[in-house]
C-alpha cells in the first residue's frame, strides 16, 4: 500500500489537500497559487510539517495549469525548508509555466519533477539517506 492516511492525517482547504504518504513524505496537492495569500499559507503549511520530521515534501500540481513567475518565491521557499532539513522536494505533473517560474528562480536542476506520484515517492525513498 502506497499511501498511509486516515482522516487525521488529511486536511484540505482551497489552496490544497495535504496528506502523508510515510513518516517522512509529505504530500499536497495544489489547487490555488496564483495570490500572495495562498503561497503564504502553503508555505506556513510545509515549513510545519518539515519541523515535525516530514522532511520531504511532494507537490502534485496537476492542477495547476496556469502560474504566475511572481510566485516562483514558493518553489525556492520549500526547496529551502526541506534541504535545511535534509530532505527533497519534488513535483508532479508542472505545467509549462511552473517549469519556466523554476527557470526563473534557477531551481529547475535542484527540485526534480515526475509524471506520477508513484514515481515521486520511489525516487525520494531510493535517495533519501536521513
Amino acid at each position: 500500500v502506497l499511501f498511509r492516511s486516515n482522516s487525521a492525517e488529511k486536511i484540505s482547504s482551497e489552496e490544497f489537500t495535504r496528506y502523508y504518504i510515510n513518516d517522512s513524505i509529505c504530500a499536497l496537492t495544489i489547487y490555488k497559487v496564483n495570490n500572495e495569500k495562498y503561497v503564504d499559507k502553503i508555505v506556513k503549511e510545509v515549513n510545519a510539517n518539515v519541523l515535525t520530521g516530514k522532511q520531504n515534501i511532494i507537490f502534485n500540481l496537476e492542477h495547476i495549469k496556469i502560474f504566475s513567475d511572481n510566485f516562483a518565491n514558493l518553489f525556492s521557499e520549500v526547496y529551502k525548508s526541506t534541504s535545511s532539513k535534509e530532505g527533497m522536494f519534488v513535483l508532479v505533473k508542472p505545467c509549462e509555466d511552473v517549469l519556466k517560474a523554476l527557470d526563473y528562480v534557477f531551481l529547475t536542476d535542484a527540485i526534480p519533477s515526475f509524471d506520477s506520484l508513484e514515481e515521486a515517492v520511489e525516487f525520494i525513498e531510493m535517495n533519501n539517506f536521513s
